[in-house]
């Protein structure tokens, strides 16, 4: 196909809703011409990203709503590159995003009742400053390319309706990573928020279970603070 047409047929499978079969085509041809490899990364990030929302969506940890903000937003992106393939312009990332975590962060965490810690980036804290615990189930299985990885407990209910608040956590931070390009991936563990001997009662028993996951972010609920 010539350029010309693979800018034609991308463009009319994004028209039809098929993402996915418009990037595949953008990164075959690619593959076959050296004149459009500033493009691959590029491609393979936008293809990276609809292939997790819609894991994500498949497992139920994002809601309608998010998931159909990120496709919106991939397939944005995706006319942006074909735009830039048309032109000969590379389409600008914006700035750095992988050091904006905490403005992704910090709007899920300052909510009434919530705690987190950074485990600085899988660094094993101090001896002094983590409580062996025994009793940690199995850990989540975090996204292989991730490169920020949040581990999120589960909070009691606030109404009788048991809504589940760290799923919601889960939903918000996995459309934000997407929204700041970031290779981000949420998980939880399966704990008994009323069993003392299994959920963390401070600080340091929170970090050693982050710290265990390979998480360098946990978010929970002090229990002097659960609802």
């Amino acid at each position: 196909m010539s350029k010309a047409q693979i800018i034609a047929e991308a463009r009319h499978l994004v028209s039809e809703g098929q993402i996915e079969k418009s990037l595949v085509l953008l990164l075959d041809s690619i593959e076959h011409n050296p004149g459009l490899l500033p493009f691959r990364n590029l491609v393979l990030h936008a293809k990276s990203s609809l292939e997790k929302i819609q894991s994500d969506e498949s497992r139920g940890l994002v809601s309608f709503d998010n998931a159909k903000l990120a496709y919106n937003q991939i397939t944005n992106q995706t006319l942006r590159i074909i735009d830039g393939i048309e032109t000969g312009k590379v389409p600008r990332e914006d700035a750095p995003r992988r050091f904006k975590w905490w403005w992704v962060a910090l709007p899920v965490i300052l909510v009434g009742g919530i705690a987190a810690i950074a485990l600085l980036l899988n660094k094993k804290a101090p001896a002094d400053t983590v409580i062996d615990m025994g009793g940690i189930p199995e850990c989540p299985v975090f996204d292989t390319d991730a490169s920020f990885k949040v581990l999120v407990l589960p909070f009691q209910p606030l109404d009788e309706k048991v809504t589940k608040i760290h799923t919601g956590i889960i939903q918000r931070l996995s459309i934000l990573s997407e929204q700041y390009g970031m290779l981000t991936s949420a998980r939880t563990l399966e704990l008994d928020v009323n069993n003392s001997n299994d959920y963390p009662s401070n600080g340091k028993q929170a970090a050693n279970y982050g710290n265990k996951c390979a998480a360098q972010l946990i978010i929970w609920a002090p229990p002097s603070q659960k609802q």
